[in-house]
């Protein structure tokens, strides 16, 4: 039979256990310090890039190019009025957008205006302009100086317009079974359609600007795959389970969806070619071999050609065939503004320097200029037969007002094939220009294309 402990024994045991137990606890707090190192992430941040990451920056550089004057811009919210409940920080967004294709030009500045919400919780359904805030603050801004505020130019209005969930879905699954056990696989994709609408409202009397909207949309996939496995055995049996899934984030969608049409919506107010910097361009070009065939001026032209001091060279001296990508090398004796241009066999004419991707024309005495020197066009041949580039060389710090001297159809800096009849007719275009006051240099290298 058992027999009780007397309650006088255990009280010299309790004082042992309540330490044990005590110290194992502590011992399963972490410190402070360990509880610092515990929650900070494994995974170290990284800075957060998009794929029009590259064309906000081409952007800035567009802008500058193009000398866009200074605009400001603003806008409430970035609201999802889907229902969706996507949510998100679309105005940092929107800022941080417009911010990074301003870094250098300055030709946007996004003004932030003093907002307020209904609600305990910011929501931007609900956002508002506090114009009493706003009042008073031009008031303290003023102190009654005669001087005025930058107020907005422009007042942004978009919002997340259309959230399709499960437009697209698709499911495949497959077992099998054998007497031991059986396996199945299955595999899931399901797509949906977010789309953003911008539109611009006049800073002054909030008239919305037509044709100067964007209206742009992504699609979200997930995609899921799963297996199982499982066996049967005379006295046991057991079974595997796996599935992966993979979904792309709608916060980071949005993000992308914001810089396109922030790129799109400010492009068409500056007025500028913001296409080129959304996709690489292409298009056909001229090849060239280092063979280089001055030509001198004809005998009516009372012009003074200093041929020798521009040369052109390619960096492949070989026979080109359709297809192949091409880069060629002008080099000055002197300094000098190039203009450079090319015909292929079909007698079309294209500039391509200096261009919007390339702008610059100044090359100093004895440097070199290759063309295209910058990724974002390439020159590929698309015409057999015997094709010629040519490049101009003009008095340095000349080629801003030759280049409005010029007649139409002989210079134009899109890459768009010019209206002009030869090269000899641009050739001409440039003497006239340039006049008695100036010397002229011209290098001619021509290719066969197969």
């Amino acid at each position: 039979p058992m027999t009780a402990l007397p309650r006088t024994r255990l009280r010299p045991l309790l004082g042992p256990l309540c330490a044990g137990l005590l110290g194992g606890c502590a011992a399963i707090a972490p410190s402070s310090e360990e509880a610092d190192r515990l929650a900070e992430p494994r995974t170290p941040p990284a800075a957060k890039l998009t794929s029009f990451s590259a064309a906000l920056s081409c952007m800035d550089d567009l802008f500058a190019r193009s000398g866009t004057p200074r605009r400001y811009i603003t806008a409430i919210s970035v609201p999802d009025q889907t229902g969706a409940g996507i949510g998100g920080g679309t105005l940092s967004m929107l800022i941080s957008a417009i911010s990074e294709m301003n870094r250098r030009s300055n030709a946007f500045q996004f003004v932030y205006l003093p907002v307020t919400f209904s609600g305990a919780i910011p929501n931007p359904e609900t956002g508002r302009i506090d114009l009493g805030y706003l009042l008073a603050h031009i008031k303290v801004a003023l102190g009654g100086k005669s001087s005025a505020i930058d107020l907005p130019d422009y007042l942004l209005v978009a919002s997340v317009s259309e959230m399709n969930r499960a437009v697209s879905e698709t499911k495949v699954g497959l077992g099998l079974q054998f007497g031991w056990g059986g396996f199945g696989l299955s595999g899931d994709n399901l797509v949906s359609v977010m789309t953003t609408d911008f539109n611009v409202a006049d800073g002054r009397s909030f008239k919305i600007l037509n044709g100067a909207n964007a209206t742009n949309s992504v699609a979200l996939v997930s995609r899921g795959v799963g297996g199982d496995l499982d066996a049967r055995l005379k006295t046991m049996g057991g079974y595997l389970t796996l599935s992966v899934d993979r979904s792309e984030g709608p916060h980071a969608a949005l993000r992308v969806l914001i810089q396109l049409s922030a790129i799109e919506t400010l492009g068409k107010l500056a007025g500028v070619p913001y296409q080129q910097c959304l996709a690489p361009r292409q298009i056909p070009a001229a090849a060239v071999v280092p063979a280089t065939a001055p030509i001198p001026p004809t005998p009516a032209t009372p012009a003074r050609p200093n041929v020798s001091a521009l040369a052109l060279t390619s960096p492949s001296p070989r026979r080109y065939r359709v297809g192949d990508q091409f880069r060629f090398q002008a080099r000055a004796g002197r300094a000098m503004d190039l203009f450079c241009y090319y015909r292929n066999a079909k007698g079309q004419l294209w500039q391509v320097l200096p261009t919007d991707f390339q702008p610059g024309t100044a090359v100093r005495a004895g440097g070199a200029v290759q063309v295209p020197d910058t990724p974002r066009y390439d020159l590929v041949f698309d015409t057999p037969g015997t094709e010629r580039a040519m490049c101009l060389g003009l008095p340095p710090g000349s080629a801003a007002r030759l280049a409005a001297a010029l007649p139409a159809g002989t210079s134009r800096t899109d890459l768009k094939p010019l209206a002009a009849g030869s090269l000899e007719a641009i050739v001409d275009a440039f003497r006239a220009a340039l006049g008695s006051t100036g010397e002229l240099a011209r290098a001619d290298l021509q290719v066969q294309v197969e």
